[in-house]
């Protein structure tokens, strides 16, 4: 098997080490610079994905924002590979924290493993997504529940 030589886009005024990646911390915070944040494909993390990047960037964002003054306590980047294989019968569901050697954690299932089940799967990014895509409007797998509330008239 062969596969390309990966090397990062350079971004000329970011420093990037000799193939052209971009270094940063687990806030997307780039490595030596003040007020410079990265995600995706641009970064030294060796896996690249798009569920990855959005998950980077939602490191970023909540780091940025806590800079800013925000009310957030901002989570680091914590890489789970999520993916969906289509088999040509039932769909399997397959996620994968990125562990670097503490540990595996993975599991396959046919129903989703996060929601909406969408093709990049970010905290932020897919619930955005599933807004805006008719085919991701639909109900999670389970059972309807019926619930009665309290002081509202049945049927109302």
């Amino acid at each position: 098997m062969a596969l390309p030589w990966l090397e990062g886009p350079i971004v000329r005024g970011v420093p990037h080490d000799v193939h052209g990646f971009v270094s940063t911390d687990e806030h997307g915070a780039v490595i030596g610079e003040d007020d410079l944040y990265a995600a995706g494909d641009l970064t030294a993390f060796p896996v690249k994905q798009g569920g990855l990047a959005a998950q980077q960037a939602d490191a970023a964002a909540e780091a940025i924002a806590a800079r800013a003054g925000a009310d957030v306590d901002p989570a680091p980047f914590r890489p789970v590979l999520r993916g969906l294989l289509l088999t040509g019968s039932t769909p399997r569901y397959m996620r994968a924290e990125v562990s670097g050697g503490r540990g595996e954690d993975w599991r396959v299932s046919d129903h989703a493993l996060w929601w909406p089940p969408s093709k990049i799967a970010g905290k932020r990014l897919a619930p955005y997504l599933a807004l805006r895509h008719d085919e991701l409007e639909q109900e999670p797998p389970g059972l309807p529940v019926t619930v009665e509330v309290p002081g509202t008239a049945a049927g109302g």
